[in-house]
């Protein structure tokens, strides 16, 4: 690590697990509920810092951590409905630094909270005061630090690795994809924490829950964790055709159930999962892009979510890497829809080269995930020759903006949040820090290689 990435240290116990589940890839934690007091290693010779923590195990509930040096310095930071893998970052005051030289420094939770401790697996992600002053490689935190949740989340971290490296042909990409899988991987199951924080074995209470099996199946195509995929997708299949929970057609399914239903169908020759996979961007193209707009959620006619980015990204990202998978030329319809989609795309991409959370409210701050997603499915639209070669600045523009929003030595800042609270709360300021946005700028990355 840089030498002004200053790691903490404490005597508090550490857990992995309790009686409902265990933390993010089973890392060692600890809960600041009980109050955890960090003494830092070396003398704090920064002017500014922010101290960083990763989250262990997500919540759903409201929360909120005090973060205390020595007697007259106390912050009380908002951390309700954080979501695993989630970096905390409470920027430190000038007076608040230099405090560190003089006292240790104490953090409790109003509520049962797991952040990461220290470990050599996955090193940035363990509590730290991380300094302007370094170098962001986003690159290399993709690698070391990319782990998280298993499910969509971690999905978009495999397709970021995988995809540079085909793109680059550097070992270090599918070392790092290997690495992060092994640890939900066993020898003939997938064993995560779902989000409700329950050890899940070969088992799926979420169509999100099955794009990790996009890459799962090209690295690992005999994997029984496959089938169980398969399987569940299967199961979720009503007489329409349609894949989905039943509540809501939702956009996530062109990137978590068509995308890797067709990388399956192909590495199998199976042509009825091929056809499931295009069965499912045609009923959710018919159900979620209307009018000019593409929404998140179409419940019996009800439509949410107008021109989310994040939910843009997922159906923009699963129609051109469905595409892909098939390896077919698109069909006159598909070609056509794809040069609608880019049009729409750089109609509302901002003069900084970035999108907005939801397009129309210009006057919040942007996504950085939906961005990098957008702008990646435009990137690989132009590569395959599917959409002018014009499109590939604006692809450029977005990604170079992107950097702007990089901390702590890599990691992806202005994500917005994850979607536990609806659509009002994500028409609200907050922004956050996740690996996920972190794999969909390495997707972009690649795609621009």
């Amino acid at each position: 690590m840089p030498a002004d990435y200053l790691s903490l240290s404490t005597d508090a116990p550490i857990i992995v697990s309790d009686d409902t589940g265990r933390s993010l890839a089973q890392l060692p934690c600890y809960d600041l509920e009980q109050g955890v007091t960090f003494v830092p290693r070396d003398t704090c010779q920064l002017r500014h810092c922010t101290l960083c923590l990763t989250i262990g195990r997500g919540i759903r509930e409201d929360c909120y951590i005090d973060i205390k040096i020595g007697p007259d310095y106390q912050e009380h930071v908002d951390v309700s409905y954080v979501s695993g893998a989630q970096r905390i970052r409470v920027p430190l005051s000038p007076a608040a630094t230099v405090l560190l030289n003089r006292y240790d420094l104490e953090i409790q939770s109003s509520v049962p909270l797991w952040i990461v401790a220290e470990q050599e697996r996955f090193p940035y992600l363990g509590i730290c005061l991380s300094s302007s002053q370094e170098e962001n490689d986003y690159l290399s935190r993709l690698c070391d630090s990319g782990i998280t949740a298993f499910g969509w989340m971690y999905g978009c971290v495999g397709d970021g690795l995988l995809a540079l490296h085909k793109a680059s042909g550097e070992a270090r990409y599918i070392d790092a994809l290997k690495n992060q899988l092994d640890c939900f991987l066993t020898e003939d199951a997938v064993d995560y924490e779902n989000p409700r924080n329950e050890v899940a074995i070969n088992d799926f209470h979420s169509i999100e829950l099955t794009l990790p099996f996009a890459q799962i199946v090209q690295l690992y195509p005999d994997h029984p964790s496959v089938d169980a995929a398969v399987n569940f997708l299967r199961s979720k299949r009503i007489d329409s055709g349609l894949i989905y929970d039943g509540y809501s057609i939702t956009t996530e399914g062109c990137y978590t159930i068509a995308y890797p239903l067709m990388q399956i169908g192909m590495q199998r020759a199976d042509q009825e999962l091929i056809d499931w996979s295009w069965q499912q961007l045609a009923l959710r193209r018919e159900a979620l892009f209307q009018d000019g707009h593409i929404y998140l959620r179409n419940y019996e006619g009800n439509k949410s979510f107008e021109d989310w980015s994040r939910g843009v990204a997922w159906y923009a990202l699963g129609h051109v890497r469905t595409q892909i998978a098939n390896g077919a030329e698109p069909t006159p319809e598909m070609l056509a829809h794809f040069k609608e989609l880019a049009a729409l795309f750089v109609e509302h991409q901002n003069a900084q080269g970035l999108w907005y959370n939801f397009w129309s409210q210009t006057d919040l701050p942007i996504d950085s995930s939906g961005s990098a997603g957008i702008a990646c499915a435009l990137a690989l639209m132009v590569k395959h020759g599917w959409i002018d070669e014009s499109y590939l600045d604006k692809a450029r523009k977005c990604l170079d903006a992107l950097q702007a929003h990089l901390v702590d030595g890599g990691f992806l800042n202005s994500v917005a949040p994850n979607n536990k609270r609806g659509e009002e709360h994500q028409r609200r300021a907050l922004r956050t820090c996740e690996p996920l946005g972190l794999g969909l700028l390495g997707q972009l990355h690649a795609a621009l290689l």
